[in-house]
């Protein structure tokens, strides 16, 4: 009977022991799914709030064309961090507003519509590449924005598949120019001259290679924009 009234606290104990473990196993878990859930979150962050233009200096003001869909991640962080961390208000543009996502599923709020944007607002605009950028080679709106900042004498820039957007717009005619690899020929076969070069100047437009490239093009970016400011 004694060795009975052992058994059963010793069952007792390790029933208590088996909880205590599948206790702690569940908070793990929980911090483990906030944990995730924090990351998740933290790239959503990279949405930017709401802007009102009128509350902005526009000689600070710096649009960036997105790709609605499948911008690239690196391009755009890259340039904006580095935009940001010089003093000047990034603002995007895309086909639509609402939240756009990169390749790499980057959400970033985006302000105004690409119809709605007046060049009087900014001191210049960077066209940001990527998979998606491809929607604005024929856009004849986007060519319009472009050759709108080019004839006001304002930073035109764009970099990865984005120098396309400057070509068929017919603002690389007779100038030197870079882009990603495999788009060569949308910008000689306009009167480019390729340079293959991580960044290249040619008056006031910036072109640049790709993502690798991203934070030399965006500080190449700042210096032109610095000059003019």
């Amino acid at each position: 009977m004694k060795k009975l009234g052992i058994l059963i606290l010793l069952i007792i104990a390790a029933i208590g022991l088996i909880f205590v473990y599948i206790s702690r196993n569940k908070a793990s878990e929980e911090e483990t799914s906030q944990g995730a859930n924090t990351s998740q979150e933290s790239q959503n962050d990279e949405e930017n709030s709401p802007i009102d233009l009128i509350d902005h200096n526009p000689q600070k003001n710096i649009l960036l064309v997105l790709a609605f869909q499948d911008f690239n991640d690196q391009e755009y962080i890259n340039v904006k961090n580095t935009l940001r961390s010089n003093k000047f208000d990034v603002i995007t543009a895309s086909t639509e507003t609402g939240s756009a996502t990169g390749m790499k599923g980057t959400r970033v709020r985006i302000d105004l519509s690409i119809d709605e944007i007046s060049t009087d607002d900014f001191l210049g605009v960077v066209f940001v590449g990527g998979s998606g950028a491809h929607i604005y080679f024929d856009n004849e709106t986007v060519q319009n924005l472009a050759r709108s900042f080019y004839d006001a004498g304002k930073l035109t820039s764009a970099i990865c598949s984005g120098p396309v957007i400057l070509a068929n717009a017919g603002l690389l005619q007779d100038k030197k120019a870079t882009c990603y690899p495999g788009y060569e020929e949308n910008l000689t076969s306009k009167g480019a001259t390729h340079t293959g070069d991580n960044v290249t100047v040619d008056g006031n437009i910036v072109t640049g290679k790709g993502p690798d490239e991203a934070r030399e093009f965006a500080e190449k970016v700042v210096e032109m924009l610095s000059k003019e400011n």
